[in-house]
């Protein structure tokens, strides 16, 4: 069996997603729900292409792209890519998550 939410964990996941739709504005914007490269390719320039060619297909829209992210290690690939913290999540949830907005 691959990797599933599983439906124990469906009220966690609701909750998840209740505390990051508080994060975000009322305006138009994009969400890039989420980016990911296989950990054996990472420092390949492949994530850094993928996240590239999203703002690029979206850059004449004029909306702001949002993202979360659980993972620190990524803050300064996100910051690298013109991405700026807007909020966090610390006590709500067992992990703390950051949120980056791109204009």
């Amino acid at each position: 069996m691959g990797n599933v939410i599983g439906f124990k964990n469906v009220f966690k996941v609701l909750k998840r997603e209740s505390l990051v739709k508080r994060m975000h504005p009322k305006d138009d914007f994009l969400h890039l729900w989420y980016i990911g490269v296989d950990p054996s390719h990472t420092g390949e320039g492949i994530g850094s292409a993928l996240l590239g060619d999203v703002i690029a297909y979206y850059k004449n829209t004029g909306m702001p792209i949002y993202l979360e992210t659980s993972t620190e290690k990524n803050f300064s690939f996100y910051k690298k890519n013109g991405f700026k913290k807007v909020a966090e999540i610390k006590n709500a949830l067992p992990y703390r998550l950051t949120a980056f907005k791109k204009e």
